[in-house]
């Protein structure tokens, strides 16, 4: 399987970079400012003391998985966002998209991202990344802040 050609945009923020860059692949010029603000808005929260987090963390985002499905309604744009708890059926409809050349948004735990710093690696399901290609077990994504694509 090949990589898909895929326009790297910078982002700030996970999620809404990652929604703003499928619109833009998909052909609707926006940028991720945009997608934050018509997603509606902004979630504080401080998180003190949980078991996955090591230290205190301020968080100011929607509750992920929001961007995507908030933005869509008014935009008139579709999304189609699928849960899955069958790695083998995950696994299928990942190839099954990327052979169509569809680079796929996915949410992801912060732990196995090798990109991240150390003490930033936490087992928290909160980080999303563009899957533009596979070989194999290596995953092709873009990363918001650093380009271009990299393996997994």
């Amino acid at each position: 399987m090949s990589q898909i050609e895929f326009k790297h945009h910078m982002a700030a923020h996970c999620e809404s970079g990652t929604v703003a860059a499928l619109l833009n692949h998909a052909g609707l010029e926006i940028t991720e400012p945009m997608v934050f603000g018509i997603s509606s808005g902004i979630f504080f929260g401080y998180f003190s003391k949980m078991p996955s987090l090591t230290f205190p963390t301020f968080i100011v985002r929607n509750k992920p998985g929001t961007d995507a499905q908030k933005y869509c309604p008014p935009s008139g744009s579709k999304i189609c966002n699928t849960t899955f708890f069958i790695a083998r059926r995950r696994e299928k409809e990942l190839d099954r998209l990327l052979d169509q050349n569809i680079p796929v948004g996915v949410q992801v735990d912060f732990f196995y991202m090798n990109y991240l710093p150390s003490w930033y690696r936490v087992h928290i399901n909160m980080h999303y990344i563009t899957v533009v290609g596979k070989k194999r077990r290596q995953i092709y994504r873009q990363r918001l802040l650093f380009p271009p694509a990299c393996r997994t």
